[in-house]
């Protein structure tokens, strides 16, 4: 295993910067990239972090490092053949910072991708149905649970997302459960990014993954497996969670106390 100092001191929004490295660790034919946030009184709580998950662009995604309480940034890399792993690793290096310093990329936003996103599934081995949207959606094949990914075009490439959960108005407490929850899963799969949407009284929290022009089949293999294997992992503890009694009992076993 082969670790390599990438960046130093990447701001983070308007807590202190960080003080770890960005590291790129190479282990079973991936290239991972963790930034360590320092540990500061008033640290983001779990909930405010799925928050800015989903603002995140790019591989980047905040999770709880080891299942505690200390968040990372992450993101991953295949090294694969028909990966262009140079770029791949230059676009994942960015998005880490980006997320560090909480600032989203200048310049105008990329065309999408003029590949067929269901010839591709196709190509990567997945069953999928085209919505009129233009949306594909592939069945994860879970057992015993409904789990499906809508890919879309996004950016220049694509996203796949699941959402595991919906509530109305969730209490604190079932957000905080439903953050840890999903924050600590994410930080055992690779690829996979957990995040929270707020509407109208809507909450959903959802996964998902990325994959930057141009869009390989092996690479959106890569990512609906790392879907199907997160939803195996917490697809029915989501949905449990969204009940006040249930959420207050898994705070408490984690030591987490309910925050917004």
């Amino acid at each position: 295993m082969t670790e390599a100092v990438l960046a130093r001191n990447a701001p983070v929004g308007p807590a202190p910067p960080i003080v770890q490295p960005v590291a790129a660790r190479v282990d079973d034919e991936w290239i991972s990239l963790a930034a360590s946030l320092p540990p500061r009184t008033g640290a983001v709580a779990p909930w405010q972090a799925l928050l800015q998950n989903a603002q995140l662009v790019g591989l980047a995604r905040l999770v709880l490092r080891h299942g505690g309480r200390e968040f990372e940034i992450r993101a991953d890399c295949p090294v694969d053949d028909g990966v262009d792993v140079d770029s791949r690793l230059r676009e994942a290096q960015a998005s880490v910072r980006q997320a560090g310093s909480g600032t989203r990329p200048a310049g105008e936003i990329p065309e999408p991708d003029t590949v067929d996103l269901g010839v591709v599934a196709e190509e990567a081995g997945w069953a999928f149905v085209r919505r009129s949207s233009g949306r594909i959606v592939v069945d994860l094949g879970v057992p015993d649970q409904f789990c499906q990914a809508v890919i879309e075009p996004h950016g220049a490439g694509c996203r796949a997302r699941v959402v595991l959960a919906m509530a109305v108005n969730p209490s604190a407490i079932v957000r905080s459960a439903l953050a840890v929850l999903l924050l600590t899963v994410t930080a055992s799969v690779r690829m996979v990014r957990a995040g929270a949407t707020e509407r109208e009284g809507q909450t959903a929290v959802f996964v998902e993954t990325g994959v930057a022009a141009p869009v390989s089949a092996r690479e959106l293999h890569h990512a609906l497996a790392a879907l199907a294997v997160t939803c195996r992992m917490a697809g029915r503890e989501a949905k449990a969670l969204v009940d006040d009694r249930v959420a207050g009992l898994y705070v408490t076993a984690r030591g987490w106390a309910a925050c917004p």
